[in-house]
């Protein structure tokens, strides 16, 4: 819950902070006034250090909720493993019950973690953002987000794409853990048959397999942030062009174009807040899917019948 909290301040602290960067430069800059750029600059940085201890107090919060219940996952995994029937064992298989245990909670813990950081920042920062900016350009606004339905399309292509990889991956491992535990409990069994260049075989060719997989998995994922900044990036160049245009257009008063500099400013950054916060929930979207193989292999043991 504190975490919760806290993430949820740090946002409001967010939303807040451009709009007296937008006084200073109108209110202060602009007109030149000392006293208000020394006033809310010091607002400004109250807000800045609020933030600074909201975001903390939320790591330390959420980081000890989501290893206390991976810890938690663990005990129960490790108590149901240690009283499962003998067939069940021999059904999942002893090196897939370690990988359970293991990298598999530890993906369920990932995702908590992310979520107990995410889970009101994100709308709170969109309907901050998108609010803020309607309020500075209503007309700007509605043409820049063309860009929301290709990150959604992006998402569903992603996810299509990445959880039959990571089903895959999640086996490999299994099974790379079944060579690694056999050769290493009948090391002298391997030995004596002379069987060891056999059996580096067996692991070398798992491995790449996995190493491959795992590659292009990690690609597709990682390869969401160049395209998210090309964009931003690209939007933010149409927004500046828009706004300069407009500010230079013949006929417009120079006070008016002079208000154009914090306006543009301000709608830059909530826009650049609403594409982070997409980003964050893409994330998120994209390691549900993982986490969720994770899962389902875990209640796999946690359905099994004990002796």
């Amino acid at each position: 819950t504190l975490s919760i909290i806290f993430s949820a301040l740090f946002a409001v602290l967010e939303i807040l902070i451009p709009v007296y960067t937008k006084y200073i430069l109108s209110e202060g800059i602009i007109s030149r006034d000392m006293d208000n750029i020394l006033r809310y600059g010091g607002i400004m940085l109250l807000l800045t250090l609020a933030g600074v201890v909201a975001s903390l107090l939320n790591t330390y919060f959420s980081t000890k909720t989501s290893v206390n219940y991976a810890m938690h996952i663990r005990n129960v995994v490790f108590t149901k493993v240690s009283h499962l029937a003998q067939s069940d064992v021999d059904k999942i298989g002893v090196s897939s019950l370690m990988t359970r245990t293991t990298n598999d909670v530890r993906q369920v813990h990932d995702v908590i973690l992310n979520s107990l950081k995410s889970i009101l920042p994100v709308p709170i920062m969109l309907i901050g953002g998108f609010y803020m900016a309607y309020s500075v350009s209503p007309g700007l606004l509605k043409t820049v987000m063309s860009v929301i339905p290709i990150i959604l399309v992006i998402a569903v292509v992603l996810i299509i794409c990445i959880v039959p990889m990571f089903q895959k991956i999640q086996k490999l491992l299994d099974h790379l853990n079944f060579i690694l535990r056999g050769k290493i409990g009948g090391i002298r069994v391997v030995r004596a048959f002379n069987k060891t260049d056999y059996e580096d075989g067996r692991f070398d060719g798992t491995n790449k397999k996995l190493t491959r997989i795992s590659l292009v998995a990690n690609r597709i994922v990682s390869g969401l942030i160049p395209i998210l900044t090309v964009g931003l990036y690209s939007l933010i160049c149409y927004i500046m062009y828009i706004c300069v245009t407009d500010a230079t257009a013949p006929g417009v008063d120079p006070k008016t174009s002079l208000e154009t500099i914090p306006n543009m400013y301000m709608f830059i950054t909530y826009f650049a807040v609403i594409i982070t916060a997409l980003g964050t929930v893409l994330a998120i979207v994209v390691s549900i899917p993982k986490a969720s193989v994770s899962a389902k292999r875990i209640t796999e043991i946690l359905d099994a019948v004990s002796d």
